[in-house]
């Protein structure tokens, strides 16, 4: 089936996954609007499909798996799409407070990441987040030469994400060649926030009210 162009009110990927996540039950606009559009309503089905095709099981923290990522990718638009438990002991975060996770993809592996995650240059990170209310997000990084730069978003201000569980970014970081121990730091707040003022925030420690923060470790090593 040919698809029609698109138009500004036409589902992205994003809300394809949303939908069938059952986060969108208030937005009665995309739903009407993907009933009388021949392209989304292709899109959305196709998407379904597509995902019960790429399913990822439940398993615990030392899960790992094996995927042809330049399949999933071209399939989704994205990194993966997973529901997962959270890790135990340290992973554990408070009920409510916003979570960083991510996924790493090496050579041809995608894997997800952990506590501590050894990485190499040329690997590339996608983040999903979890927040139980409507956030405005910046992920900033402290590299192994105490660098600090921002990962995401590509603007100038915090990114708006929706309530919802392992949402996965649509931007994805190609890692460079600074070895050492790389602090990632999720900056959720409750106005979009400049970026710049956030990544001055993260070098001080010293984040603004309306902030909460949420930070994993990355251990870059030389390939071996």
């Amino acid at each position: 089936m040919r698809m029609t162009e698109r138009s500004a009110e036409c589902l992205s990927r994003l809300h394809c996954d949303q939908l069938l996540n059952g986060e969108l039950e208030d937005r009665d606009d995309l739903k009407r609007h993907h009933a009388s559009c021949q392209r989304c309503t292709a899109l959305l089905a196709a998407h379904r499909q597509e995902r019960a095709g790429f399913a990822v099981p439940r398993a615990r923290a030392s899960r790992r798996w094996t995927i042809g990522f330049a399949a999933v990718a071209a399939a989704f638009g994205l990194w993966l799409v997973a529901s997962r438990d959270r890790h135990d002991g340290a992973e554990t975060r408070s009920k409510g407070k916003p979570a960083l996770t991510f996924y790493v993809k090496h050579s041809e592996v995608v894997r997800e990441g952990g506590p501590g995650e050894v990485v190499y240059p040329n690997d590339a990170i996608n983040f999903t987040v979890s927040t139980e209310v409507p956030a405005y997000l910046a992920i900033v990084s402290v590299d192994g030469a105490g660098k600090v730069s921002a990962y995401y978003p590509a603007g100038p201000a915090a990114a708006a994400i929706p309530t919802g569980r392992d949402q996965v970014l649509p931007r994805s970081v190609l890692l460079d060649d600074t070895l050492g121990v790389e602090r990632v730091v999720g900056v959720f707040c409750d106005r979009p926030i400049a970026v710049a003022e956030l990544v001055a925030a993260v070098a001080r420690d010293a984040i603004s009210g309306g902030c909460v923060t949420d930070a994993l470790t990355l251990e870059k090593r030389r390939a071996p």
